[in-house]
């Protein structure tokens, strides 16, 4: 009887205390983090998946580590981190997070992780990442961001990987990433649809870009030659120039998969360039439908169809053309001992020969001796060997530079058209 007595009395204030202290836990004010927390001694802090809906307060100021991650934190405000300068890894991913004041994170100088991803951030205040110049990794991927504001990281002048894939973002301004110039890798697989040429600019040693699994449908120039792995599979490309691979020197890894290739004209530039490179990437036709499934690189010119394309067929191995350099004839006057020529280091079209009469513009040879002009019949049969130039309508000279030595191909019909080709 009188342990009944005494559980009906004082049940109701032990529940009381109880939830007391649970109130205090969540809103982080236990006295004593050592009770509550996963761990907490003076330099590291492991608080994860408690519930905690803010930023405890009793946190010693020389802690190096903080890890909230699976709370239910809505919001940062000022007074949430301020005096943790010895603090260098921050993480607060999957906690609900919708605010960051501004000044959140200004004491955190020595900050080195900033772990902010899974959460419900659409914004961010130009001045949030303000004074991390120390600051190497920033997560920021499935959030909710639909901008980012012109010098939101330009304090992030160490900054060496920034991960803001399955995001918002539609469009990219000029100052994105300004200042950025360690950055390393950059993961951008958002809502966007097209790259500025201007928007990579600053990012002058940046080795790894993510462009995969946005809606993009056309790439311009706009990387730096320093790239060596670039991802835009899963877009909307139907064609990608091959000005915009040329520039990447140290490319070593390009995906582009699962984009709607359309295996036309247009992609012929693409196909040779293709054909001259190391790289092993796969571009799959979608259409035309007689096509589909076919790699780009196999297919033969003849089934794309008709083309205005050079005289050097792409059928052939691209690799001995992009070998070559052109000295092609553009203007002969008989009664002269000097050749003028021009030098190209691309095949040769047909437009580019034109009516000879109404070629005015010549280049005088810098050769240290002159070319005499003799007459030589025109042979259109194709010229073949290891490193050829573009075929041409021209009669060809093989000239040697180390003792200018010509040889004469055919001599049966006078012609005033002439074509060179200095191996040098």
């Amino acid at each position: 009887m009188f342990g009944y007595y005494i559980i009906k009395c004082c049940l109701p204030k032990v529940v009381s205390l109880l939830g007391a202290f649970l109130l205090l836990l969540s809103q982080g004010h236990a006295l004593d983090c050592t009770l509550v927390c996963q761990l907490c001694t003076r330099t590291q802090i492991q608080c994860f998946n408690l519930g905690l809906i803010s930023v405890p307060r009793n946190f010693p100021k020389t802690i190096t580590l903080i890890t909230l991650s699976r709370n239910n934190i809505s919001r940062l405000i000022p007074t949430d981190f301020r005096g943790f300068n010895r603090l260098s890894a921050l993480f607060l991913d999957n906690t609900g997070l919708v605010y960051v004041h501004p000044q959140a994170f200004f004491d955190l100088s020595n900050l080195y992780y900033l772990h902010l991803n899974h959460n419900q951030i659409q914004h961010f205040h130009p001045g949030t990442f303000k004074g991390l110049t120390k600051l190497h990794y920033l997560y920021l991927q499935h959030n909710q961001i639909i901008s980012i504001p012109g010098g939101l990281f330009s304090d992030l002048t160490a900054i060496r990987y920034l991960h803001l894939e399955q995001n918002h973002l539609g469009i990219l301004g000029s100052e994105a990433f300004a200042n950025m110039p360690n950055l390393h890798t950059l993961h951008l697989g958002n809502l966007l649809t097209r790259i500025p040429s201007h928007t990579f600019g600053g990012l002058k040693h940046v080795k790894r870009l993510a462009l995969s699994k946005n809606p993009i449908d056309q790439v311009h120039p706009f990387m730096a030659a320093t790239l060596k792995i670039l991802h835009l599979a899963n877009n909307h490309l139907s064609s990608l120039r091959a000005e915009v691979l040329r520039p990447l020197a140290s490319l070593a890894h390009l995906l582009v998969s699962g984009n709607p290739w359309e295996c036309n004209c247009q992609l012929l530039d693409l196909r040779g360039w293709l054909l001259s490179s190391s790289l092993i990437v796969s571009i799959r036709c979608q259409s035309p439908l007689e096509l589909c499934g076919k790699a780009l690189q196999n297919i033969n010119v003849k089934e794309i169809g008709r083309c205005n394309t050079t005289l050097a067929p792409l059928a052939l191995d691209a690799r001995e053309r992009a070998s070559t350099t052109n000295i092609v004839m553009t203007s002969v006057k008989l009664d002269t001992q000097n050749a003028a020529f021009k030098v190209k280091g691309s095949p040769i079209t047909f437009h580019e020969f034109g009516n000879e009469n109404e070629r005015t513009e010549k280049l005088t040879s810098g050769l240290p001796v002159q070319i005499p002009i003799e007459y030589t019949s025109v042979n259109l049969s194709i010229f073949t060997g290891p490193n050829n130039a573009p075929i041409s309508i021209k009669p060809l000279y093989i000239c040697e530079q180390l003792d200018v030595k010509c040889i004469k191909i055919s001599s049966q019909e006078r012609q005033s058209s002439q074509r060179l080709k200095f191996i040098m």
